[in-house]
Formats: structure tokens, sequence, C-alpha cells
């Protein structure tokens, strides 16, 4: 581009260079999201549980304990269950008030943080461990299984009570869950597993080594439903297409394929689809009854997390446009302007400058106008040197939608017959009336032979004077 001095100039062509930093700031986030959308489409997740562990309800001590209830919940919103996975957190530990007979287990009296009292039974080599450690500093968190308070060991609990407190403060065994609960914690017996294996929307993984057909015609979502085996069970799982075609052309046998995804429970459409699959497979005739024996009451569905993936798709699209636009936008002002200058001398170009550089220069920034002494300059689009001389018409152009005014455009038809948009700003704004109205009539002062305003009138006299200059 031909160099210019004028600061002005030079302050409108650097947002022509704008055009191109956003343009390369989208490329950019456009990259960034693509690579971002690649890797969550290809990412191994590692929160995965086994899909048999899910199926047979297997969950890990720490799932566990992660999922039991404090005993006193237990006690006072429970109505005192049995058979509940508990912990609690004690700060106290007192002696045995009664043993097993033939076992190293038996039953202690402790205290949590809050002075409450509760039952519990622990081995002697449990005992001793927690004996060791101070308590108060360090309180001791156990687990077990809520059970059933019998009345020979209530009796116990009572009379180790009223042993150690003042007459007055002595309790009845009819008192006895008001002090101590209606159940102990038995920690000697393992936390239940109370997973229901039709539990869905968990994220899983299973290893196959054989892949079957579509199940029938049945579809989920943008995928289908395929079966699918290990040497344990057959599973139903959905795939894409290109997925299906990929994992029929490996050989499973040898390198059995690890499949990730989220469980979902089956209805009674993929039931009987997937009971008509294995019935025409195995030539066999199960049922509906039958269907828990061969397959889980939960489907694998390894579509990928459509919020994220949708949320990158839809930035990656808005992105792509928003690129091409501006680039395009940078490649088309930039030639433009350089033609321009080009069939500009370079004196004829330091004449310009000169005279934009004049105290009477009025520079509209925002609306990419210079009104100099003799000249209107609009970077409006193509750029545009006009002396006032050769505007024949000027007149206000507003766009609508719906019947809103959204733009108004201040237009000039020149001596050479061409029509060109010398500003735009927003239709809704006083503030833009106002700048429209003002560079009319600073137009207008510089030459009075312009005409002002749409009319028929004015549209009849301009076409003529075009073609008088002509």
């Amino acid at each position: 581009m031909k160099r210019v001095n004028n600061e002005i100039f030079k302050k409108e062509f650097k947002k022509i260079n704008n055009l191109l930093i956003i343009g390369i700031v989208f490329v950019i986030l456009t990259s960034f999201c693509a690579l971002l959308l690649l890797y969550e489409n290809n990412r191994v997740p590692t929160d995965t549980k086994n899909l048999n562990e899910i199926i047979e309800g297997k969950l890990s001590i720490e799932e566990l304990q992660k999922e039991a209830t404090f005993l006193n919940d237990v006690i006072d919103k429970q109505k005192n269950a049995e058979g509940v996975n508990s912990y609690l957190v004690i700060t106290k530990l007192y002696t045995a008030i009664a043993t097993y007979k033939n076992t190293d287990k038996a039953l202690y009296i402790v205290e949590d943080k809050d002075k409450y009292l509760y039952l519990v039974c622990l081995t002697k080599d449990e005992y001793t461990r927690i004996s060791k450690i101070d308590l108060a500093k360090n309180p001791e968190t156990i687990y077990g299984v809520t059970k059933k308070t019998e009345n020979n060991v209530k009796s116990y609990a009572v009379n180790w009570y009223n042993s150690n407190v003042d007459a007055e403060d002595k309790i009845k065994l009819s008192e006895f869950n008001s002090y101590f609960g209606g159940v102990y914690l038995d920690n000697t017996t393992p936390l239940a597993s109370t997973h229901n294996y039709t539990t869905a929307e968990e994220k899983a993984n299973i290893k196959i080594n054989k892949i079957y057909g579509r199940v029938e015609s049945y579809s989920a979502g943008s995928k289908k439903l395929y079966a699918a085996a290990n040497d344990d069970f057959y599973y139903i799982i959905t795939l894409s297409d290109s997925e299906y075609e990929n994992l029929s052309k490996k050989d499973l046998k040898k390198n059995p394929e690890t499949i990730y995804g989220t469980t979902k429970k089956t209805n009674s459409s993929i039931t009987n689809a997937a009971i008509k699959w294995y019935n025409k497979e195995f030539n066999k005739n199960i049922t509906t009854s039958e269907y828990n024996n061969y397959f889980a009451q939960i489907y694998l569905d390894t579509t990928k997390d459509s919020i994220m993936m949708g949320v990158l798709a839809g930035i990656i699209f808005i992105s792509s446009i928003c690129t091409f636009t501006y680039l395009l936008l940078y490649f088309v002002r930039k030639l433009q302007t350089e033609k321009v200058l080009k069939n500009i001398s370079d004196e004829e170009l330091a004449k310009i400058e000169k005279d934009v550089d004049g105290k009477e220069t009025f520079h509209y920034e925002r609306a990419h106008l210079v009104l100099s002494k003799k000249y209107l300059i609009s970077f409006v689009g193509k750029l545009l040197i006009v002396e006032y001389k050769d505007i024949v018409w000027i007149y206000e152009h507003r766009l609508k939608q719906h019947g809103i005014t959204t733009t108004k455009s201040l237009m000039a038809m020149l001596k050479d017959g061409k029509t060109k948009a010398l500003l735009q700003v927003d239709g809704i704004t006083k503030k833009s009336t106002s700048i429209i109205n003002e560079v009319a009539e600073t137009i207008a002062s510089k030459n009075e032979k312009i005409l002002i305003g749409y009319t028929k009138e004015n549209r009849e006299k301009s076409k003529e004077i075009v073609k008088e200059s002509k």
C-alpha cells in the first residue's frame, strides 16, 4: 500500500489491518476448538467403571464408604433402620459391655464430638488399634452395617451408664433408645452392596472380543444398536456406522477392544429387539422373562458428551464464518484501497493530505468519515476521496427490519452517476441521527449546488446534472 503521512489516514488504514488481526484471532480460536473437539472425540475416559461390575452391583470399598449414611441420621431420620451402610466419627472409646462367645468380637460404647453415645461392634484387634489413638485430637471414622440392638444388650448398656452417673441422672431401660439409639454399628460386617444394577447414567467401559450385527432396526439417537460379547456375557451397545465398520474389520479375538460410554436403561422396545436378534442369531426361542439371563437391563451408549461436543461444534461453525468474513473483508478493503491510492499521483496525494491537515478538518472517527476544507473522504467500504464540487446529491437511506429502522446511511450521488455510502450509523439512537444531520449540513455548506434530501424532484434533477456532466 502506498505510504501516507497524514495521521488520520494512518489511523483509518490501521483499522483495515485490525480486520486481519481479528481474522487471525478467529483462526486460532477455530483451530483450538477443532483440536479440543478432536481430543474430546478420541479421549479415553479415566473415570469409568467396568460394565460387569455395574451389572453385578460390585462397588469398591471406597465407593461403599462414600455412600454410607451417618449413624445418627439412621437413628433419627430413618427410624433405626437395619442393614444400612453407616459411619460414625468417634472421639472417645469406652470398655466393652458385652462379648460374643467363641469370637474375638465385643460391643463397645463410643462417643462422638457432640457427646452422643452409640454402641459399636468391634474385633479385639480393631479395638486395640483404636484405643491407641488420641481420639480427642484425631477422631476416628469407622464404618459398618446397622443392626437391631437386642434387649439383653440394652440392659448391659443401661447398667453401664447408670454406674457412671449420679443417682438423679440414672435412666430406665425404656429410655435406652433416647440415649443410644435403637441400632448399633457392626464394624465386623462388610458394607453391603446396595447398588442397583439397573441404574443408568454411569460412565462405564467393557472389553469385547466379538461384535455382531445390528439389533434389528432400532436406533438410539444418531447411533444404532449392536450386539457385542466377551467370554462371559452379551451386551447391547450403540455405535455409528463408521465405528461398527472399524470394529468389524479388527480381529477382536486376538485383540479385544475396550468400548467406553454411559449406561442407559433398556426399554421394552430394546428388550424385544434384543430377544428377537438373539433368537435369530442362535436359533433359540427365549422369552422376555428370560432376558436378564442373557442381557443386562442397561446398555452402553457410546455417544460422547453431546453438550460439550455441540458447544465446540457450534463455536467452530460460528468462528469459521467469522474467520472467512474478516479475512475476506481485509483483503477486499486492502485491495480496493491500494487500487484507489494507485490511481492518485504522489503530488495529488500530498495535496489531499495537506488539506486534511488543515484546521477546518472534521474527523468522524466512529463513522469513518473525514470532511476537510476541500475534500470528503469516506473509509466506509471502498475508499472514497472526492471534492465537494463533484457531489450532486446527498440523502438519508434507512434499512428496516420488522418495521424497525436498524441502520441509517448517508448516501451521495457523484457527477459520474455513481452512488456511494458516505457513512453508516445505527438507526435507533438520537446521536446517530444528529451525526447524519451534522455531516449533511457541513457538506451542503461546502457546495451550495448539492441537492439535499430524497425527493422525486431531487432524483429527477440529479439525473439531469449527471447527464450534463458527461
